[in-house]
């Protein structure tokens, strides 16, 4: 008996596949965390990024972004250079991103953007949800 295709043409069927989907779930992943996140100014919308086996450190205050479109593109272009077995970052390195996703605005709890310490636009946060949500789409 022999092969009609080499296996390693099926390896490589299988990294193709593999990457494809990696790529999916990080595009689903960056738009959840990005249309999930508070906007006032933009800033915090804009500062998420996506980067490839390394943490991408990050933050430009003046860069902003209230629609999240620009930052999605800036994400889903980074991942050009994706190949299989990668791991891929998806962060934000803004000082009070912390306090977004698990509240304690205790300097001033109740402003007109933030109740009981928490976010008004993001009471659960934005990282936490993002993950709940793709591990029920994707089987996690």
């Amino acid at each position: 008996m022999s092969w009609t295709s080499k296996p390693s043409a099926f390896t490589k069927t299988i990294e193709a596949d593999l990457a494809k989907k990696q790529k999916d779930i990080v595009i689903d992943a960056l738009g959840g965390v990005v249309m999930q996140s508070p906007v006032d100014e933009g800033t915090f919308r804009a500062s998420h990024r996506v980067s490839i086996n390394q943490p991408d450190m990050t933050f430009n205050e003046a860069e902003k972004d209230k629609g999240g479109s620009s930052t999605i593109s800036k994400g889903t272009s980074a991942l050009s250079r994706l190949v299989p077995y990668s791991v891929v970052y998806i962060q934000t390195n803004a000082p009070y991103a912390t306090k977004i996703e698990y509240g304690d605005f205790t300097d001033k709890p109740e402003t007109p953007k933030t109740t009981g310490g928490y976010s008004r636009q993001a009471p659960q946060g934005v990282y936490g949800l993002t993950f709940n949500y793709i591990a029920q789409k994707y089987g996690g």
